[in-house]
């Protein structure tokens, strides 16, 4: 018998679409030194940072609130159990173990004092103080619901509706911010440890989510030059206005000082901060458990009117309650981040007024993501062979067409509020059908599941995603997680060294 044979072999639908056949005789095959990699995942905790647009615009102001009052209604979850709670009847379903910040994206422009910047803006910290007369905001330096208790004195029977309220009497005054908007680096500064701007606000087991509501692109400078009042800069690069920021975060086939529609724009990263640099810190900072989520203008047209002197971009968006300039950085974050990211989903972006929608795409991301983590890498069972069954032609963009990831090499434990580990055993291969969710008498179990849509390969290294199956479909208690240990291979999908490691049979 071969590395990994057996009976039989569970097979999955293919995920993408293989590529021909035709290629070079097989390499004799390597058995590759094993990445392994850990993670926590299943926890109930999600820590959202809300950046809010404060500048002199009313978009924010009219949507901002809306917007959360139904994603914390559509975090309701089977998963997370409650009384009566059932698909059918998700308002007795328990919402996640929550921690809700608020910053805004005024971090002011570098060394220079302008109108409405001042320095350092609002120095990315939580807002936690009423800015409604006659409202009680919450206790404590961020709001929270936690097993079921929110911290807002008095608050109404339905936590969703109490956590509203509090987002309502705490959110920061639109307008009364500084022009040039830098949600990005408002959210790093926020986040940085380094900085301890919020200390204690994210913890090491939940879901981070990053969350943008702008009618303007993110104008994060690293030159910050680029906010320089002075005559001498003004020669140089134009009018002390937004257009400054599109002109220096863009590189496109035409001229950007010239009328008319832009064609072929590519960020520029020399006035910039690099996007690749905020995906890159989020990486470090959460791994894989975190998600970036934007309401903004729609990242294309970028067409550019004269007016006197002065050039401005025009909105790619206009409607009744207001206009939003196009968002080419915001987008370019949510794409890096792979299925972790959205921009503007279900065709909403912050011209609009129905945030529904949206809301309800964010929580299903939120939820997937408390629930599953992505590997990381193509899987190996423990004879060091990838999980795909042979034969199966790899390509470039191919993956398993059919899996035996029921003997993919992992160690999954239970971690309590006190630390406490307990194993979990692997689940029958019967389990191992993505289309299968209820484990009986086999609970708790872990298994490896194909997840496109949330671990794209370009992104996250593997198409396919850990997952702790619990009686009633539930998470982890409140508190409590599960850590995964799994093996991979260190090579990427389609790469040539993969095509040499030998396949389970």
């Amino acid at each position: 018998m071969t590395a990994c044979s057996r009976p039989v072999c569970l097979s999955l639908l293919c995920l993408l679409p293989a590529l021909s056949c035709g290629r070079s005789a097989p390499r004799d095959p390597v058995r590759p030194e094993p990445v392994s990699i850990s993670f926590d995942f299943g926890s109930r905790a999600v820590d959202i940072l809300a950046v809010v647009d404060n500048s002199n615009s009313p978009v924010e102001h009219e949507v901002f609130v809306p917007g959360y009052s139904a994603l914390f209604k559509a975090l309701r979850s089977p998963a997370l159990g409650g009384p009566g709670c059932s698909a059918s009847k998700l308002a007795k379903c328990r919402l996640p173990d929550l921690r809700f910040g608020m910053i805004t994206s005024d971090v002011g422009a570098g060394p220079f004092t302008l109108t409405g910047c001042a320095p350092g803006g609002d120095h990315a910290r939580i807002w936690n103080t009423a800015q409604v007369a006659g409202c009680t905001p919450f206790k404590g330096l961020w709001l929270e619901h936690i097993d079921g208790v929110v911290n807002v004195p008095s608050a109404l029977p339905d936590p969703a509706e109490a956590l509203s309220d509090a987002v309502t009497c705490t959110a920061p005054p639109v307008p009364g911010g500084c022009e040039f908007e830098q949600p990005l680096e408002a959210a790093r500064r926020a986040l940085d440890p380094a900085l301890g701007v919020n200390p204690g606000f994210l913890r090491s087991d939940a879901l981070l989510v990053v969350s943008v509501i702008t009618d303007e692109d993110d104008c994060s400078a690293a030159n910050t030059d680029l906010y320089n009042p002075s005559p001498e800069l003004e020669a140089q690069l134009g009018p002390l206005a937004s257009f400054r920021c599109t002109e220096l975060g863009l590189r496109c086939s035409e001229p950007l000082r010239r009328e008319g529609l832009k064609r072929g724009c590519e960020l520029r990263d020399d006035w910039l901060h690099a996007i690749d640099g905020y995906r890159s810190f989020f990486s470090r900072l959460k791994g894989d458990r975190v998600v970036f989520f934007s309401i903004a203008g729609p990242a294309e047209p970028i067409e550019v009117m004269r007016i006197g002197d002065n050039y401005h971009v025009k909105p790619s968006c206009h409607t009744m309650i207001g206009r939003s300039l196009p968002a080419p950085r915001l987008k370019a974050l949510a794409s890096a981040l792979g299925g972790h990211g959205l921009f503007n989903p279900a065709g909403i972006d912050s011209c609009g007024s129905i945030f529904a929608p949206a809301s309800k795409q964010l929580a299903r991301l939120i939820l997937t993501a408390m629930a599953s983590h992505c590997l990381g890498g193509p899987p190996l069972t423990r004879d060091l062979a990838l999980a795909c069954a042979a034969p199966d032609a790899l390509g470039p963009d191919a993956v398993c067409q059919s899996s035996c990831l029921d003997l993919v090499d992992c160690t999954v434990e239970d971690v309590d509020r006190a630390a406490r580990r307990t194993p979990i055993p692997r689940c029958p291969s019967a389990l191992f059908d993505p289309g299968r969710t209820d484990c009986g008498a086999s609970c708790p179990c872990w298994r490896v599941v194909p997840l496109y849509d949330l671990c794209a390969p370009s992104s996250s290294g593997s198409p396919y995603a850990l997952q702790v199956l619990r009686a009633g479909g539930t998470l982890a208690p409140s508190g409590s997680h599960a850590h995964g240990t799994c093996s991979v291979a260190p090579y990427a999908w389609g790469s040539p060294e993969l095509d040499a490691v030998p396949q389970c049979d």
